[in-house]
C-alpha cells in the first residue's frame, strides 16, 4: 500500500499548493488524481516531484505492506496453475 502523507506533509512545509505541484511537474490531471486517491503513479512522476522540490523519496512516498499482503508471500499464485495446464493439454 503506497502513502502520500509524506508529499503532503512536504507541501505544508514548503508551502506548496496542489496547483502549484500539478504545474511544477507538468502533471496531468488524472496523475493529480490517482496522487490524492492514494493509487500509485509512475516512477518516472515520483521522481520529478523529488527533483522539484529538491527533497529525498521518503519524504514522498510510504509503502507499508497492505492486508493479505504479507500472508501471500512465497506462495507462487500463477505457478501452480501453469503446469497444470500444461500435463491436461498433454493428455488429451
Amino acid at each position: 500500500m503506497i502513502s502520500y502523507k509524506p508529499l503532503f506533509k512536504t507541501m505544508i512545509d514548503k508551502d506548496i499548493t496542489r496547483e502549484q505541484l500539478k504545474q511544477l511537474i507538468k502533471a496531468a490531471p488524472g496523475t493529480m488524481s490517482k496522487i490524492y486517491n492514494g493509487r500509485p503513479v509512475a516512477f518516472k512522476i515520483l521522481n520529478e516531484i523529488c527533483i522539484r522540490l529538491g527533497v529525498p523519496i521518503e519524504a514522498v512516498i510510504a509503502v507499508f505492506p497492505g492486508p493479505g499482503e504479507l500472508e501471500g508471500e512465497g506462495k507462487d499464485a500463477g505457478g501452480g496453475s501453469s503446469p497444470s495446464k500444461k500435463k491436461g493439454a498433454g493428455a488429451e
